[in-house]
């Protein structure tokens, strides 16, 4: 969205400013003010949800990662409480209603900046709503699916009610059902290989990224492979996939695989891995048997390539994956939430550092594979 676009009902609403001082200067000063300050108050919210509405339009084509970023980012900001929320909006158009009443400009300075805390607070609550009935809309559109049980009714059940308060509790939760799978699916007599379990949720996590944007733009044929990838031919004869749209859902955005991992990283007191080196190696290896082979000390290394794991497992835990994800887009933050978890257990036994270093050597090369090399004889 532009920023014009953006701004243009705050555009709209200062240009109404004269227009109301000339259409109200005959009026007696209490009309005036009451006058002025409805007019206010009706724009106030108008602004919020025009905004919104435009924001909405021009994210529908990646429905969650984008969305969750703004909620993120306005819930850090929305501290106020809904009952002030609105006595605020009421004092501000009173406050504005004074100024044009008296041409006191800065009064209306005033009001509009105590009006701007208050649009984060409103257009969380708009773009909140939106998410849960758009959520219920899914559901009732989406075909039958295989009888669960009661019990995973139960879960479902509660998760649709939790989302009201928090979006993205069905991927924690569904995060914490996964790993548990993995768990059981690893163990063994010795125990969990806790760097083979790294490095399956990094390498199914990579190549969630590349999966979402090909599930979502060029299977439904909104878009061409060579609109959303950068496809490049390696000199084993096999294509690699590039481009800013995958990138966003590992590195970039604000509730990537990477940035998920690294807040588990932080928040242990490990130091993050030089993520522009793997990247590096993993270009400058395209079309190299050495592509895909993570970069790792002896000690941590794993039970199998990076491939091998995408492989064997994706199609494998793909309808669990989408058991707790609304669209495609989500699969990677779903991922990114259960690499948390795994760092965060096996914490005693690999120091969280290292374990980044792990996810991403597998997920930053998956994430450059398409649905051929998923052919076990490829």
């Amino acid at each position: 969205m532009n920023t014009l676009t953006k701004y243009s009902p705050l555009i709209v609403g200062l240009l109404i400013g004269p227009l109301l001082g000339y259409i109200i200067i005959d009026l007696e000063k209490p009309m005036k003010l009451v006058f002025t300050a409805l007019i206010m108050l009706g724009l106030s919210y108008f602004t919020t949800l025009i905004n919104n509405k435009i924001s909405r339009g021009t994210i529908s084509k990646y429905p969650l990662v984008f969305r969750s970023q703004r909620l993120a980012a306005l819930q850090q900001k929305a501290t106020i409480p809904d009952y002030l929320l609105h006595i605020l909006i009421v004092l501000s158009a009173l406050i504005i209603g004074y100024g044009f009443s008296w041409n006191q400009m800065i009064a209306i300075i005033a009001g509009i900046l105590l009006w701007w805390p208050v649009e984060s607070k409103l257009e969380l609550n708009f773009e909140k709503k939106f998410l849960i009935d758009n959520l219920v809309e899914k559901k009732q559109q989406t075909p039958n699916k295989p009888q669960i049980s009661s019990k995973e009714q139960a879960l479902f059940n509660a998760i649709n009610e939790q989302k009201k308060k928090d979006p993205m509790v069905g991927l924690k939760i569904g995060s914490k059902e996964v790993v548990q799978r993995l768990i059981a699916r690893l163990k063994n007599e010795k125990g969990v290989h806790v760097e083979s379990l790294l490095g399956i949720v990094g390498s199914l996590a990579g190549y969630s990224c590349h999966a979402a944007f090909r599930e979502e733009l060029i299977d439904t044929g909104k878009k061409g492979q060579q609109e959303v990838f950068m496809v490049v031919e390696g000199k084993d004869g096999r294509n690699y996939y590039f481009g800013d749209l995958p990138n966003n859902l590992l590195i970039e955005g604000q509730v990537s695989v990477w940035k998920l991992v690294a807040g588990m990283v932080q928040h242990l007191g490990g130091e993050l891995p030089d993520i522009q080196s793997i990247f590096s190696t993993v270009s400058s290896t395209v079309g190299e048997e050495s592509f895909g082979v993570p970069n790792l000390l002896e000690q941590h290394q794993l039970g199998d390539l990076p491939i091998n794991y995408v492989k064997e497992m994706w199609n494998h835990l793909l309808p669990l994956f989408d058991e707790f994800c609304d669209s495609p887009i989500e699969r990677p933050i779903l991922l990114g939430l259960i690499a948390q978890q795994v760092i965060e257990m096996g914490k005693s036994t690999i120091s969280p550092s290292t374990a980044a270093t792990i996810i991403m050597e597998c997920a930053i090369p998956m994430s450059k594979i398409g649905p051929e090399w998923l052919d076990k004889n490829a």
